[in-house]
């Protein structure tokens, strides 16, 4: 009897030694077969000058100032492999829809963890969570609140005055609401076929 327990013993013993190993092998082998880090640009096709923020306002559903609290997530569009990093943001002041309080907003680009890889899509650097910024963002069949790449996440600066420039809080919302006042009709954006 005391037999048979050691004998059971020493094979509970061998699998978790065995186990354990094979665990230390395949976290050896991931870590030697990971590719090195890199950095990745996707360019997409524009439906139209999203550098005309009267365009741009015409095209988004909602516009808004917004500080990022976290990052809140990631996906990827269904029929592509471009990952979307989710956002979480606090509204301070809507500028077009009706948007208050918390949202998550969705930028194309994120981190690809199998290729090892920051994909940056349309050269717009991922958010910063604590930064403020302006948005113009629309709602895509997925439900998800898309932010338009480098001309819809507009950082606010945290200077006032003149070293502020172009960029500070009180200039982009001035420009923002005579682009939304002047806004460019949607269905006058995309060329009819």
């Amino acid at each position: 009897m005391v037999l048979k327990k050691k004998m059971a013993r020493s094979a509970v013993y061998q699998i978790l030694a065995g186990g354990i190993a094979g665990a230390v092998a395949v976290g050896v082998i991931g870590t030697i077969a990971r590719p090195d880090f890199s950095v990745s640009y996707i360019h997409g096709q524009r439906a139209f000058d999203y550098s005309d923020e009267r365009k741009l306002a015409g095209w988004a559903d909602n516009v808004f100032i917004g500080r990022v609290t976290a990052k809140a997530g990631q996906t990827t569009y269904s029929t592509t492999d471009i990952p979307v990093t989710l956002w979480s943001v606090d509204v301070s002041e809507s500028l077009k829809g009706s948007f208050s309080g918390a949202v998550t907003v969705a930028q194309r680009g994120g981190y690809d963890s199998m290729a090892n890889q920051l994909k940056v899509f349309e050269e717009d650097a991922l958010l910063s969570v604590g930064q403020e910024y302006l948005f113009a963002t629309r709602r895509n069949s997925a439900e998800l609140n898309i932010l338009t790449p480098k001309y819809g996440d507009v950082p606010l600066s945290s200077e006032q005055g003149i070293s502020a420039g172009e960029n500070s809080r009180t200039a982009v919302r001035e420009r923002w609401q005579r682009a939304i006042a002047n806004q460019v009709p949607r269905d006058q954006l995309i060329p009819k076929n």
